[in-house]
């Protein structure tokens, strides 16, 4: 299956989070990415340093185990 478009890494020093979040939503849309697969999809592109707020030493959660909603709202704070 030929996907349309890609995602860059998210880096916080040059984008705001609330811009590089439309960009996933869009790729997901536009590809008919079954809604189970939209978390592993976002953790696999957003980079490390993104994925290291997520996975904070106080989250008691593993980013994989929240809903894509749920990584966003942390995401948004």
């Amino acid at each position: 299956m030929s996907l349309i478009g890609n995602i860059s890494t998210f880096d916080p020093q040059t984008e705001y989070w609330a811009t590089y979040r439309e960009r996933p939503e869009q790729f997901l849309a536009e590809n008919d990415v079954a809604d189970e697969k939209h978390v592993i999809v976002l953790l696999s592109v957003i980079g490390s340093k993104a994925y290291e707020l997520l996975r904070s030493p106080t989250a008691s959660d593993k980013p994989a185990d929240k809903t894509l909603a749920e990584l966003c709202e942390i995401l948004d704070r």
